[in-house]
């Protein structure tokens, strides 16, 4: 192991330390809500007294309800993710890249992941998911961003110095595992050398943390590296890394395929986030990783600071002690009612003479008769009243009931329960009421998908940095074919790239709300809700109601249904052949021209990207100097022009009837306009074309003969520091 490595595997056993004292206490009441909402609920020493003498230990578990009913509400409002470009220029690839980051959900089932965190930060306040980067499939080197989930939130230790509530800002981070010693040494035996963690140096303590009874922890150890980086701006608006230009030979060559420069740089504070695969003695894996945010994605429940300590709760954390209350009460009144003595029959001996077999075992057995012999005077034999349980039991079940629907924010109305509300509005507003008191946690998972999604954004960037064909979804699910970076030359000339996802800056928001379907579904049931309140739009919409269900078939009603629309509608929205009403003459005439224009400019481009013999280059060489020369003759009767109105303008000021004051303004004025006409006017550059590298010269220097310098070289600005 090198020094480098000791220097790491120290830091990150120190921080591992500095996450299990800080997390600890978090993570002991987090696991006693995981157990509560499993059903152990009984304290250990009150449970096993209880068990000695045989006496129930009742669970009527209704805190899987709550949890339930909030974890349902999340499932049917997914949030979602949007880009929001920094530029106006960049708004047309928003499509694209939320086209491409629904993919990317789609294929990595990320609704599986965000579920599963959502689930355990509800339960019990802490869940995770994170970001991959892996190989499309076995035979392919390209690569796909993908969503992953972690299956157990407790093997994930976050920098406890973080700040904001998705723990964006993270320095480090592990994730951890528990292997057992036959199973580590078939893994990692060919990559490292076993050593013994007790010959390793490590305290009793540090080998506590990596040494659990017979297994051996192993951590993904993430962290940020600082260092001082150069960037770049090329003559597109894309900004780079130089240090990458200048390592990724096809990186430039891309450059020099669309004709980009270099137009300014300049040094700026940075970090890598480097990747360490770590057991407590050896350091088994290393690598760096694409982005710039440590890819694992925590899922909180309710954050809050007291005296300086973190606290995370879960839903049902203040519902645990009337939980515990409600089995006591249940289970009390249910011992009470099993051990109360059977109530006895009240007879006389006469009665009973001759069959006392059958009355003695009368509440054992259940016979179809009992015998008895009539007494005169004696009343027929009958049981004694039965004792009234307490009432007591009952009435502090309901409390405790009521305590846990109190806690946890969710009421009978949420539940779908009936309650005390009897309007329609009223309960509606209880319904609101738990889920603004639940509201926290779906905000908090929004959070958290937002950071997902600038994750995604970052690395997409570096992931599909070349041209490459990719599937993409609309908002309807409906998948898409298209090509990003593609290089072309519409002009035969000119290099462009379409679907660019190298450049530009995005934002990115979250969106919560109903599935498409689920607005497919509830525009159709607004619609026949409409058609119902103004019957005489019925005929206008049917049509689009149709189309907004998902019936089998319900396309084709939808178009026949189209066919019967009223004149009038099909007036203002068909053609006579039923199709989508075109543009207005005077447009499609316009646009027709237009393309007609473009058709004889690309024909005429073609013809002169076509001409590459030395002559045709030399003559139109020619051409450009007379042309040159032209502007030039242009530029001196201009000149000329000038001169002639200057002295018109003397002569009117020494004539004009004006004061002389007037007069020398007027002229002030048009001696300004015309010296600002004539800087306006700029001599054209030359035709000259940059060369060519030669075939053995360095694409670094072919990319300094064109204007772009290499990394760490400073770039010529003018003195007013603009490109």
């Amino acid at each position: 192991m090198s020094k480098d490595q000791e220097k790491l595997l120290e830091m990150a056993r120190k921080r591992f330390r500095k996450c299990v004292e800080f997390w600890d206490a978090i993570r002991k009441e987090a696991l006693e809500d995981l157990r509560f909402k499993h059903g152990d609920q009984w304290p250990d020493e009150i449970k096993a007294a209880r068990e000695r003498d045989n006496r129930p230990c009742l669970v009527i578990n209704r805190l899987t309800g709550p949890i339930d009913q909030v974890v349902g509400d999340q499932r049917q409002n997914r949030p979602k993710i949007k880009t929001i470009p920094m530029r106006d220029d960049d708004e047309d690839m928003t499509e694209v890249l939320d086209g491409l980051i629904r993919a990317i959900e789609h294929v990595s089932h990320a609704d599986m992941a965000y579920d599963m965190a959502f689930e355990y930060a509800v339960s019990c306040g802490l869940g995770a998911f994170r970001v991959d980067v892996d190989f499309a499939d076995s035979e392919s080197f390209d690569q796909d961003i993908l969503i992953r989930t972690i299956a157990n939130p407790f093997s994930v230790y976050i920098d406890p110095g973080f700040k904001e509530p998705d723990a964006s800002d993270m320095v480090f981070a592990f994730v951890t595992s528990i292997i057992s010693e036959e199973d580590f040494e078939a893994q990692y035996g060919k990559k490292a050398e076993k050593v013994s963690l007790e010959t390793a140096g490590l305290g009793e303590q540090e080998r506590g943390d990596w040494i659990d009874g017979d297994g051996i922890r192993v951590a993904e150890y993430w962290y940020k590296e600082p260092y001082t980086r150069t960037i770049v701006l090329m003559s597109d608006g894309s900004v780079l890394d130089a240090d990458e230009i200048a390592r990724d030979a096809e990186l430039r060559q891309r450059l020099m395929d669309r004709g980009l420069s270099v137009v300014r740089e300049r040094k700026v504070e940075s970090h890598k986030i480097k990747f360490a695969l770590i057991s407590g003695a050896e350091v088994l894996e290393e690598k760096e990783w694409a982005g710039q945010y440590i890819p694992i994605v925590p899922v909180f429940g309710k954050l809050e600071w007291v005296d300086g300590q973190l606290k995370i709760r879960s839903l049902i954390r203040h519902a645990r002690d009337p939980q515990r209350m409600y089995n006591y009460w249940r289970t009390a009144a249910a011992e009470a009612i099993a051990l109360a003595p059977k109530q006895p029959w009240l007879a006389t001996p006469e009665q009973l003479e001759g069959f006392e077999h059958d009355w003695e075992n009368a509440n054992e057995e259940n016979l179809s008769v009992l015998y008895y012999n009539h007494v005169e005077g004696q009343p027929v034999p009958m049981r004694q009243a039965p004792a009234t349980p307490a009432t007591a039991f009952f009435s502090e079940s309901r409390e405790s009931a009521d305590e846990i629907k109190a806690t946890t924010g969710i009421f009978d109305a949420s539940m779908g329960n009936r309650s005390n509300e009897t309007s329609g509005r009223a309960i509606a507003m209880r319904q609101r009421e738990g889920d603004v008191a639940t509201f926290a946690f779906i905000d908090n998972l929004t959070r958290s998908i937002e950071y997902a999604g600038k994750i995604i954004v970052d690395l997409i960037p570096k992931v599909y940095s070349y041209e490459r064909t990719v599937r993409i979804l609309g908002m309807d699910g409906t998948p898409k074919t298209v090509t990003l970076n593609k290089v072309e030359k519409p002009d035969g000339i000119n290099v462009v790239t379409f679907n660019d996802v190298t450049k530009g800056k995005y934002d990115v928001v979250v969106k919560t709300g109903p599935s498409y379907t689920t607005q497919r579904m509830e525009a159709a049931d607004s619609m026949m809700q409409f058609a119902q309140a103004v019957p005489g739009a019925a005929a206008a919409i049917a049509d689009l109601i149709a189309t907004n269900m998902d019936w089998p078939g319900a396309d084709d009603i939808a178009k026949r249904l189209k066919a019967l629309l009223p004149p009038e509608i099909k007036a203002i929205t068909q053609d006579e052949n039923g199709q989508p009403l075109a543009l207005p003459p005077e447009a499609m005439q316009q646009m027709q021209q237009m393309q007609s224009t473009i058709q004889q400019l690309q024909s005429q481009l073609q013809q002169a990207a076509q001409a590459a013999d030395e002559n045709q280059r030399k003559a139109a060489v020619d051409q450009a100097k007379l042309e040159i020369d032209r502007f030039k003759a242009e530029i001196d009767a201009f000149k000329a022009e000038t001169e002639r109105l200057k002295a018109e303008a003397e002569a009117a000021s020494k004539t004009a009837t004006a004061s002389p004051e007037d007069a020398a303004i007027l002229l002030q004025h048009m001696l300004a306009t015309l010296a600002e006409m004539e800087a306006q006017v700029e001599e054209p550059a030359g035709f000259e074309q940059a060369e060519q590298p030669e075939p053995g010269e360095s694409m670094e220097d072919g990319m300094m003969e064109q204007g772009m310098p290499e990394a760490g070289e400073e770039q010529m600005m003018p003195e007013d520091g603009n490109a």
